[in-house]
């Protein structure tokens, strides 16, 4: 005689990045297992990794999630574990500097409860994906899958130089458009490391003004009563 089946719902969720609509499960034993073993071994890739399998897992397949954006696998991984443990994460937080205002000392810690669901992707108001490197030449850029964000961010100039490339969709100028995909990427590094620094500043401001997980609120100091701003941006913050 076989088990009884165990019946999953399901939820609808919108992709920030793209606007697609899909459709997710909470994840289950077999996935929070994932998650705890990856937790223990202290490692960013591992936890990379393991979202992107619990991701996978409870879109069945759904999505492709090589092309997701750092901002949409943590928007995505966000409401999976609402709906798996819980909406109201308890965040804790000590008082902020070593007295309140009245300069009498403080350290006590405060819970915070935050409401998943009032968690939003904020995209800044100057945010946009046309550069206009000069007058007649510009870039439409693409936005980079977490790798290539890393990459971007290193101290490195080729890596950084590589990483911007792989974001570029195509160039364009008053007579055509060059598609990305059929130019060498010889000449689209080449033409990255040709720009100036003001030029290549344009291109830093894209990925410096990208899309964001943000939650903005005030919390009274449990010890002192003093009232404090809390702004939460990324994945790591409600952690």
């Amino acid at each position: 005689m076989s088990l009884p089946r165990l019946d999953i719902p399901l939820f609808d969720l919108i992709i920030p990045s793209t606007g697609q609509s899909i459709t997710y499960r909470p994840f289950l034993v077999k996935e929070e297992k994932i998650l705890l073993i990856a937790k223990e071994g202290d490692d960013e890739d591992g936890m990379l990794r393991a979202t992107l399998q619990v991701i996978e897992s409870c879109t069945n397949g759904e999505i492709d999630i090589n092309s997701l954006t750092s901002f949409d696998i943590e928007y995505l991984f966000l409401n999976i574990r609402a709906k798996s443990v819980g909406e109201v994460i308890e965040l804790r937080y000590k008082h902020t500097g070593d007295v309140n205002r009245e300069g009498e000392k403080c350290s006590a810690v405060t819970t915070v409860s935050v409401n998943i669901e009032d968690i939003k992707v904020v995209t800044p108001e100057n945010h946009d994906k046309k550069i206009m490197i000069t007058d007649d030449v510009g870039v439409q850029m693409k936005y980079p899958q977490p790798k290539v964000y890393e990459s971007i961010q290193e101290s490195s100039t080729k890596a950084t130089v590589e990483g911007i490339v792989d974001c570029i969709d195509y160039l364009f100028d008053k007579e055509q458009i060059y598609d990305a995909t059929t130019t060498t990427r010889e000449e689209m590094i080449q033409f990255v490391e040709n720009m100036k620094t003001d030029q290549l500043n344009k291109i830093g401001q894209f990925f410096e003004s990208m899309p964001v997980l943000q939650y903005e609120t005030e919390y009274t100091c449990a010890g002192c009563g003093q009232v404090d701003k809390l702004n939460l941006k990324g994945l790591t913050d409600f952690f």
